[in-house]
């Protein structure tokens, strides 16, 4: 069902502050270290004329 089904993303944290950090359900913190080692850097860019 995903984001697109209430409750959605904006649950677990304040839509501010949305994409800021990896949110992973309580059975996945004890890889939190492994997972974020294994995920590419991503790099965010603001777009030409973007207005946030």
């Amino acid at each position: 069902m995903g984001s697109l089904h209430p409750p959605g993303f904006s649950v677990d944290e304040a839509v501010a502050e949305l994409g800021n950090k990896l949110m992973l359900p309580s059975w996945l913190e004890p890889k939190r270290e492994e997972l974020e080692e294994a995920l590419p850097t991503v790099e965010v860019r603001v777009l030409e004329g973007d207005q946030s």
